[in-house]
């Protein structure tokens, strides 16, 4: 019996291992058809020549799965390349966001970085979770972005000490081991900066002010630490500038020198040192300085008067470097630099003291140019006439190119060689401007070879060259054959002025067909793309690749220009040529535009990736732009409306200029110090930043309409008014009432509330269009209608305190005082016109929607250039303004609105771009384009010109006036 009994266990314990294999192996078939149905709707997507939706994506998958490590990371090893792990988890429906079990299995992937998940996705996390993995073992963590209000009071100040007090102290003398711990510990407290409200009623401001004092006193060297470093502010906020003062006096472990000496001269007045002490310091570093970069360091902070006796130190230094350099450094140097933004002088330096060569034979490099060509003619000429781009100029000739059999070589000795090569260069950089870094690479691609994206091979100098000249300065384009052909021919003893004069009339007549929107295959090739860019110049910063890539995405819909419009095209308007003065006894300064160019030339230099690039890791040098990072940032946004921080501001700015380029936008000049640029930056921070700040919102509304609205809120508390109200329904009504299709009537209505910073659903407006189709007594409809408008309103209890969007208001809190101060400094100009009689510039419109011509917001500098949905609408097209030569000077967007049974035609955009507003009198610019607008309304039988009605007139005047 007892042998029975166990043969029976034996066979029950079989059955169910085999059950249990049985259904291991139904969840893996089960886990197998998910990732194959997966795959299929990717490759679908992929084919039909989209970029893959991750949204459609993930709602196709059992919610079961993603609970799932193994499934999990199947789905990251296959599509990883799509998009991060952090991406993936911020953009999983909130359902299954919320699952704990989900939210273990992603936060134990190996690649996954809780760090970079946005705040409003880990506030709806367990608590529990995010703490074991935020401060895992071996992570930098800090408190940037963690989510404080998952905890109670008693939470929050244990988690604050044990962090704070959890990081060993070096020994002392160890400066290796010193920089470590100062470091993390930086990076943790610097991190509390402007998070005290996080802490209301956790620490009494004694309290909290005792922690982080504590955190200093208890090792002086990280006090020291900070002092000396970036972050020396923090220090400010803890400490009386008495106690720093003496804290400094007391030696440290960095060096026998008082610790005094080795500040900055912004710190030395943060810290409020005596001007005794003042004139020890410079008497001291005037003894002691002895490299070009000495002292500059934060130059950006340091006041007029000390910049002034900075810059003159240089020539105390002069006589370190080689004797044909010194007069450059002791004399001219110094005015140079104050050309340069303020950011970028220090780095600058770095580079040019390369060029100078030390007397000591310290870091000296082969170089084919004499020091004194090196300096007076190619730095100088580098400083004078491209300052904004100084350094990336000086940095691309130190580039080291394989020339195979003859090894490496900098390419300043492959071009660059000789003091006619350097002038050559020289005059170039005159006379391309503000071009020549595209010019620069134009040459560079048609004189070298590429291998993985560096130069390889050899070519001429230029001063076997000098033709180059010509070709630029005949404005012939910048094609490889051409420049081939004339190369050629002047080297075959061609007249220079003969050839450019001739090809200039063979290739006219490619001009005038793009021109004339006649499409060519050819224009996909990289010859094509060359005269497309010389048809259309960038306004700035947009790369070949760029165009070729928009034009591949676009389809000719030349059949939605209105038939009636076919009279008016090339149109001619004429103006007098002129330039513009700054007003007499006026002065310009471009002190407003310095915190804007300093973002600028931030961002241009990092790599913007997206929800298609991968995770970014925690790298200093990307800037993540994925669907997450929009939620979050339209999150920030709304804070900027109910506090002023600057911190905050920055931010803003630089992750909406950041966004801007990842959408297509062009890249901005970092620089004011000529009129055109500074107009450039001034009209993006009115207008770009503005898009950029509705589409976040938008993707926050969209994401989490409980906090967008509760924002909104706390934000905006005064009641709106009853007549706000009644215009509201009146407008509804009319919306629907009209011959709109019904997804413009959805996107009217949701635009209605958004003015007053409410978000409304779907749902809510098919329900009003059914009472509008069900309703014939009007009094009854407008009391539905009202009834659900009131609770919609009341609901949010937020009135705009300002006309138009939220997203107005948020740009120009963003930019702060520097907006106004910009538009002050502008108003200094002037244009002036030639005599009567003089010469005149003639342009023609053309209303458009030719396929080669889809490029044309490229040219006048606008964000929506790259906006595929609005290339599609029936009712939009384009006017662009071509000048006798064929080139683009800009233009502006028509789109004709239909409401109530009346036709508008809305001018959503009027876009000369600069290289007009230079030549002509930009307010006769806008008369001609205004003028010209009315007669295409009235020819489609517009009852209105909409303009006024959209809000935009006052900003035409003032774009066009500056």
């Amino acid at each position: 019996m007892e042998r029975k009994g166990m043969k029976q266990s034996s066979l029950s314990e079989g059955a169910m291992i085999s059950e249990g294999l049985q259904e291991m192996q139904e969840e893996e078939r089960d886990t197998a058809a998910a990732l194959k149905q997966l795959e299929s709707l990717f490759a679908q997507l992929r084919d039909a020549g989209g970029y893959p939706n991750w949204e459609q994506i993930v709602s196709s998958i059992d919610s079961q799965y993603w609970a799932d490590p193994k499934f999990i990371e199947q789905v990251v090893d296959k599509f990883q390349h799509e998009r991060g792990m952090s991406q993936l988890f911020g953009l999983l429906p909130l359902g299954i966001q919320a699952d704990v079990g989900v939210q273990k299995a992603f936060f134990l992937m190996r690649d996954f970085d809780i760090l970079r998940v946005p705040k409003s996705v880990l506030e709806r996390c367990d608590k529990g979770l995010v703490l074991e993995y935020w401060f895992a073992p071996g992570r930098h963590a800090h408190f940037e972005n963690f989510p404080w209000s998952l905890y109670d009071s008693k939470e929050k100040k244990k988690i604050l000490i044990d962090q704070l007090s959890s990081k060993e102290i070096p020994p002392p003398g160890n400066v290796a081991m010193m920089n470590i711990y100062g470091s993390e510990m930086s990076l943790l407290v610097t991190s509390l900066t402007g998070k005290r409200e996080a802490f209301e009623g956790v620490f009494t401001d004694a309290e909290w002010n005792e922690l982080i004092r504590d955190v200093y006193d208890g090792n002086p060297d990280f006090f020291s630490y900070e002092v000396m470093g970036g972050e020396y502010k923090n220090v400010l906020q803890y400490f009386s500038t008495d106690e720093i003062r003496q804290k400094i006096s007391r030696g440290n472990e960095y060096g026998k020198d008082r610790l005094m000496y080795r500040l900055s001269i912004p710190q030395l007045r943060a810290f409020e040192f005596g001007e005794l002490d003042v004139e020890d310091y410079k008497a001291h570093f005037e003894a002691t300085a002895s490299n070009l970069t000495d002292g500059f360091s934060g130059y950006e902070e340091i006041e007029s008067e000390d910049r002034e006796w900075l810059l003159s130190t240089l020539k105390h230094r002069a006589i370190l470097y080689h004797p044909d350099a010194q007069d450059f450094i002791a004399s001219k140097l110094p005015d140079l630099l104050q050309r340069l933004p303020a950011k970028e002088v220090e780095s600058t330096l770095s580079i040019l003291k390369i060029f100078c060569d030390r007397v000591d034979g310290f870091s000296i490099r082969n170089f084919e140019l004499s020091c004194d060509a090196r300096v007076n003619i190619l730095c100088k000429g580098i400083l004078e006439t491209q300052p904004a781009i100084a350094k990336l100029v000086m940095d691309q000739l130190l580039d080291r190119v394989d020339q195979f059999d003859q090894g490496e070589n900098e390419l300043m000795n492959i071009i660059c060689p000789d003091e006619a090569s350097a002038k050559i260069f020289r005059q170039l950089m005159v006379e391309t401007g503000a071009k020549f870094n595209d010019f620069f690479a134009f040459y560079l691609d048609a004189s070298f070879g590429r291998e993985g994206g560096e130069l390889k091979g050899s070519t001429l100098p230029l001063s076997e060259r000098p033709y180059i000249i010509d070709f630029v300065r005949n404005k012939i384009p910048w094609v490889l054959s051409l420049l081939q052909t004339f190369s050629h021919r002047v080297e075959a003893g061609d007249s220079p002025e003969a050839v450019a004069q001739e090809m200039i009339a063979a290739v006219g007549e490619k001009i005038h067909t793009i021109e004339g929107g006649e499409w060519d295959n050819e224009f996909l090739t990289e010859e094509g793309i060359g005269f497309v860019t010389h048809v259309f110049p960038p306004a700035v910063g947009v790369s070949r690749h760029e165009y070729r890539g928009l034009i591949q995405t676009r389809e000719g819909r030349q059949d939605d220009v209105p038939l009636e419009w076919e009279s008016f095209q090339g149109k001619e308007a004429r103006f007098a040529l002129g330039k513009w003065d700054i007003n007499e006894g006026e002065k310009f300064s471009d002190k407003p535009w310095e915190l804007m160019a300093d973002v600028v030339r931030e961002v241009n230099q990092k790599k913007i990736v997206g929800d298609g690039d991968g995770e970014g890791n925690a790298n200093q040098n990307v800037i993540d732009v994925g669907s997450a990072q929009v939620v979050e940032f339209g999150r920030k946004l709304l804070e900027i409306l109910v506090k002023k921080d600057a911190a905050l501001q920055d931010e803003a700015l630089r992750f909406g200029y950041a966004l801007h380029l990842a959408r297509g936008g062009m890249k901005l000049i970092p620089a004011a110090s000529e009129r055109e640029e500074a107009v450039a930056l001034f009209e993006w921070s009115k207008d770009g930043l503005r898009d950029i700040a509705d589409a976040a919102l938008t993707a926050y509304s969209t994401i989490d309409p409980d906090g967008f609205n509760k924002q909104i809120q706390d934000a905006l508390k005064t009641d709106i008014s009853p007549k706000a109200k009644k215009t509201a329904v009146r407008s509804i009504i009319g919306v629907m009432k009209s011959n709109m299709g019904q997804e413009e009537k959805t996107q009217r209505v949701k635009d209605i509330f958004q003015r007053f910073g409410v978000v409304c659903d779907t749902d809510t407006v098919f329900k009003m269009w059914e009472y509008t189709e069900d309703i014939e007594n009007g009094a009854e409809l407008v009391e539905k209608i009202a009834d659900i408008v009131n609770a919609k309103l009341d609901a949010a209890n937020a009135q705009r305190t300002h006309a138009g969007k939220l997203s107005s208001v948020i740009s120009q809190k963003i930019m702060g005082a520097d907006g106004p101060a910009m538009q002050r400094e502008l108003e200094k100009w002037k244009f002036v016109e030639e005599a009567e009689g003089g010469e005149e510039l003639v342009v023609k419109f053309r209303i458009t929607k030719e396929r080669v011509h889809s490029v044309v917001g490229l040219n006048m500098g606008v964000c929506v250039a790259v906006d595929q949905q609005l290339w599609n609408k029936e009712d939009f097209s384009n006017v662009v303004m071509f000048g006798e030569d064929g080139i683009a000077r800009g233009g502006m967007h028509f789109e004709i609105v239909s409401d109530n049974g009346e036709r508008y035609l809305s001018l959503p955009g009027i876009n000369p771009n600069l290289t007009i507003l230079r030549e002509v009198n930009a307010e006769k610019v806008y008369d001609a384009m205004i003028d010209f607008s009315k007669q295409c309304a009235r020819e489609i039988g517009a009852r209105q010109f909409l303009f006024l009605l959209i809000n935009i007139s006052i900003q035409i005047v003032e774009k066009c006036k500056q």
